[in-house]
């Protein structure tokens, strides 16, 4: 199962945050990934705890 999934999809709004969930702006979405790049690169492994946190900002 693949830690993150980023994608674009040209479809309604309510239809789209319904699936799946809010949207990022891009600054937050580098954050995001910077993070759990920078935990992986520092651990050797990403855990279960760093992609939730990574996931509720």
């Amino acid at each position: 199962m693949p830690t993150r999934t980023v994608a674009t999809y040209a479809l309604e709004a309510d239809k789209l945050t319904d699936t799946f969930g809010s949207s990022l702006a891009f600054p937050a979405l580098l954050d995001q990934v910077d993070a759990l790049v920078g935990a992986w690169l520092a651990d050797g492994d990403l855990g279960q705890s760093e992609t939730a946190q990574a996931g509720a900002r």
